[in-house]
């Protein structure tokens, strides 16, 4: 899942806990994660191409104390408006924007309450956008 220029688009929607969590841990927060054999972990680069692994993989999208890492990332980034705007869509089922969709605005409440996997695909909307 590295950023690359002429890399596949990513189908954010469809990615398992497991990998949403992954992509988050790459994509939004710049870790290095390196399959150990049996799992992805976090990893840090040693000297001569050995790599040293360092703890699993938080999980991002099931737990709503580790996804605040993501959150304060989002906002160090610069990119809190995008990162809104995308939960805007996680959270409401119909896709429409509160600016567009005629009735009552947004619901906030469903953005206080929003899930951690909700949040993590709108970090990583956020970042790939």
């Amino acid at each position: 899942m590295t950023p690359t220029t002429s890399a596949p688009a990513i189908d954010i929607d469809a990615l398992s806990p497991r990998d949403l969590d992954r992509g988050v841990a790459e994509m939004v927060l710049g870790l290095s994660v390196m399959w150990n054999g049996l799992r992805w972990e976090i990893a840090r680069y040693r000297q001569g191409n050995i790599y040293e692994f360092i703890s699993s993989i938080d999980p991002y999208s099931t737990d709503a104390n580790v996804v605040r890492e993501v959150e304060a990332e989002i906002e160090r980034r610069g990119l809190s408006g995008r990162y809104v705007t995308r939960l805007i869509y996680e959270t409401h089922p119909d896709n429409s924007p509160m600016w567009i969709r005629e009735g009552p605005p947004v619901d906030t409440f469903k953005l206080i309450t929003a899930t951690p996997a909700q949040r993590c695909r709108a970090a990583l909307k956020a970042v790939m956008a």
